[in-house]
């Protein structure tokens, strides 16, 4: 005996079916060609009714999927929509006859509030405003949840193919193992993200916290924000927590550059995650498209490279690639968490129970296999220097270039890769007029669907390897390069005059990295946050001094996790010259680059902890004056900040590109470059990002635009105490000894600032100003524009900082 519904959509499907109960369970059919679902009576749990768009859905909550006796998830849904308000009798009976469960039905708020009340259950997130259902989301739609904030919690989703490829509520799958879903161009728009704000504190839940039974737990405070134990509650009941009993394998505080941070990597049958300190991560090994093991340039680490599609997220920002760096020498003795029979059945041999071997080996084996993708390594390609990369700028970006066998990768921080079979040509061309060096090229990479790649400041000596390698692909390349040219013949080095006065180099050794089953792998190069040595027009010189483009200084100034790093990133984005050449070449600006006040500061172990000495004044106004009269950052430049700083552009795209516009449209008027009244037809702009930079009074004599973003301690130390892992200069992680920021960062501050503002206020006094004659180190600055972060979103700070780059120059 069966009942049966027609005209029922599965779904958010488009597809009319219809569903028919009986006492071994339920399936639906569709009326078109496609895959009937259907439900074990013995998987389903509960029952609602509850009023939607498509009239009335039938929700039913599933218990876990049973496949090849492993949990592959719990907590589901399927849904089946356009039942009549007629139908409620009808399946409540059935239901009761089959099932022997109820019908519950939901009410339905239509106030339309956007507050309520947000629970957590075993099988949705419920949002309720005056007790009555606004919405809910399955929990199986979660892909991560994080904390945006003490008081705001941000829940990620993936659309169904991306967060369970293999699961399905029955029998009958489609050839993806999907539930039959309509056809792909009538499914609907995904939601993607949404954010949650829970004020308030909440009691600790006790048995949770001695659920581990650490002392540190137990002395904690009872209470905690209610959005954090939203956010617990999320990830231990949307499958974000770790399934028990299923993991092949966790890899402790794996040093992660994109996106930055320490992050523990457990992996499991068919999907690894990654969690850090404040961000987890759920991705399946059939979102892994490539893998690269590239060895970096010190000879000292490994780079192994993961290209994701889908990417994961942080906010706005998308991460398609995660860069994993690894000592070379480090070994690891791990046991994998699988018995010998699933090793050769289902794994086909390829994997071992035990391993004692370098961790980046490891690591890599298990990734080949679980995602079934080749591992890419560098052959065939020598640089001069014997490298198997070659160091080149992209923007702002200072990374290294590695030419694969079939594609092209260069790694920073956000990483770039180029297939051969998508070039169409590659250009090598002078970095262009007077200014520039005849020690470095631009190569161009001209792509048949994704744009141009200009990799700016090769080596001059690299050009030869790179066109026979190339040639041997039988790409297409085309040689711009003029014999002659005057350029930056000297670096800080020569500036200085001697050894003491060099800045950090270039990395040198590395040995050569033939197939990864054969060899170690040396680690493939890393980003280093730098200039952006982009100069304004290719091949052409200047035929007297006043037209080379003169250099503005902007610096950009605050206390420690204030948001300079991100203010610096929206800057770049404004400022940047435009892709194309013509409208670059008809832009007022010629180039925009960064110097970062934490590369010129001593190790850690000489770290003075004074204002006075906490930095090298003298080397940072030494490179400042260097590119005032050159028009760009010494060559022998290098700077690590791209190992702390991995953030991206959080303007609005509408607001980005007004401002874009506003910069870079050709004007006739010149631009005001220095407080002394000098101007110029094109400018270099420099942006000077740091923590005390204000201090030195020679250096803030250099700076024309003075932006000094303020928030107070206690936003400063909590930010700093919520900040991803510090990553230092030789790669290893800093952390916040006990005290740190009360007893010696928050001191330091105040040396350097006290004299700057009224009552020696730096949280909320006004700016006092002082003649040059008069100003003394840590004295009143001239000219300060004071934003507060405190009260600003980012995308504000953002906005002030170019309204006051704005009335500066270009008025």
């Amino acid at each position: 005996m069966t009942t049966q519904f027609d005209n029922i959509y599965h779904g958010a499907g488009k597809v009319l079916g219809k569903i028919r109960f009986s006492g071994a369970g339920l399936g639906w059919k569709p009326l078109e060609e496609g895959a009937t679902v259907t439900i074990p009576a013995q998987q389903a749990t509960s029952f609602t009714w509850v009023r939607v768009a498509r009239n009335f859905q039938l929700s039913i909550a599933l218990k876990g999927i049973e496949d090849e006796k492993e949990d592959v998830g719990r907590g589901y849904r399927a849904s089946f929509e356009n039942f009549q308000r007629d139908d409620y009798d009808r399946l409540a009976e059935a239901l009761r006859e089959y099932f022997d469960k109820p019908l519950e039905a939901v009410d339905v708020s239509t106030r339309g509030w956007n507050w309520g009340e947000a629970e957590v259950d075993d099988h949705d997130m419920k949002f309720t405003v005056r007790k009555k259902l606004a919405f809910a989301l399955p929990l199986s739609s979660i892909a991560n949840s994080n904390i945006a904030g003490r008081t705001e919690v941000s829940m990620e989703f993936l659309n169904p193919q991306q967060q369970q490829p293999g699961q399905n509520t029955g029998a009958a799958k489609d050839e993806h193992g999907l539930p039959f879903n309509g056809p792909k161009r009538n499914r609907p728009d995904e939601l993607v993200e949404m954010r949650l704000y829970i004020p308030g504190e909440v009691e600790r839940d006790d048995e949770e916290a001695r659920g581990d039974g650490s002392e540190e737990e137990e002395e904690e405070e009872e209470e905690e924000s209610a959005a954090v134990a939203f956010h617990n509650a999320i990830k231990s009941k949307a499958d974000i927590g770790q399934v028990a009993g299923d993991g092949i394998l966790v890899l402790k505080e794996v040093l992660v550059l994109t996106p930055r941070g320490r992050y523990d990597i457990e992996l499991f049958p068919q999907f690894l995650r990654l969690r850090g300190k404040t961000y987890d991560y759920k991705i399946l090994y059939s979102s892994i498209t490539h893998l690269f093991l590239l060895p970096k340039p010190d000879d000292i680490h490994v780079l192994f490279v993961v290209a994701l599609e889908p990417p994961i997220r942080q906010g706005q920002t998308l991460y398609p690639y995660l860069v994993l760096q690894f000592p070379r020498e480090e070994e690891m003795d791990a046991e994998l968490n699988l018995d010998d029979e699933t090793i050769q059945t289902q794994y086909e041999g390829k994997l071992k129970k035990r391993y004692e071997e370098p961790t980046f080996r490891i690591v890599t084996n298990l990734f080949r296999v679980l995602s079934e993708q080749k591992v890419s390594v560098p052959t065939g390609f020598t640089s001069s220097v014997g490298q198997e990369s070659v160091r080149c700028n992209v923007k702002a970006n200072d990374g290294n270039l590695y030419p694969l066998n079939k594609s092209l990768i260069w790694v920073s921080k956000q990483p770039v890769l180029i297939p051969y079979s998508d070039v169409q040509q590659i250009v090598f061309s002078r970095v262009g007029g007077a200014i520039a060096s005849a020690k470095t090229f631009d190569m161009r990479v001209a792509t048949r669907h994704s744009g141009d790649h200009t990799f700016q400041s090769v080596n001059r000596e690299e050009l030869d390897s790179l066109n026979n390698y190339f040639a041997e692909r039988k790409l297409r390349i085309k040689n711009e390069l003029m014999d002659e040219g005057a350029g930056l013949g000297a670096g800080v080095d020569e500036l200085l005059g001697d050894e003491e006065g060099k800045l950090a180099g270039s990395d040198d050794d590395d040995e050569e990295d033939d197939d990864f089953d054969d060899e170690s792998s040396d680690d493939g190069g890393s980003p280093s946050e730098a200039s952006s040595n982009e100069d304004d027009e290719d091949g052409a010189a200047y035929e007297d001094e006043e037209e080379k483009p003169k250099l503005k200084k902007l610096k950009t100034y605050g206390p420690t996790s204030a948001g300079k790093s991100t203010l610096v990133e929206n800057l770049l984005a404004v400022l940047q010259p435009p892709a194309s050449d013509a409208e670059a070449k008809a832009s007022p600006i010629a180039s925009a680059s960064v110097l970062h006040q934490d590369d010129f500061c001593p190790p850690t172990d000489q770290m003075p902890w004074s204002a006075k000495h906490q930095s090298d004044y003298r080397r940072l106004e030494q490179v400042i004056r260097y590119t005032m009269d050159h028009g760009d950052l010494p060559r022998d430049f290098e700077s690590h900040e791209y190992r702390r700083s991995s953030y991206a552009s959080t303007m609005r795209p509408a607001e980005l590109e007004a401002w874009r516009t506003k910069f870079h449209a050709p004007r006739a008027a010149p631009v005001l470059v220095s407080r002394d009244g000098r101007k110029a037809s094109r400018v270099h702009i420099l942006i000077v990002e740091g923590f005390l930079t204000f201090f030195d009074t020679r250096v803030l004599n250099l700076i024309d635009v003075r932006i000094f973003l303020r928030v107070s301690k206690a936003t400063m130390k909590q930010r700093r105490e919520n900040r991803p892992d510090y990553v230092l200069d030789n790669g290893s992680v800093w952390h916040d000894p006990p005290f740190y920021f009360d007893e010696i960062v928050w001191p330091a501050y105040l040396e350097a600032h006290a004299a700057m503002f009224e009552n020696n206020d730096v949280e909320t006094g006004a700016p006092l100003t002082a003649s040059p004659a008069d100003r003394h180190d840590g004295g009143p600055v001239q000219h300060l524009v004071v934003i507060e972060g405190e009260s600003m979103a980012p995308e504000a700070v953002a906005h002030a900082s170019c309204e006051a780059i704005w009335s500066f120059g270009w008025q």
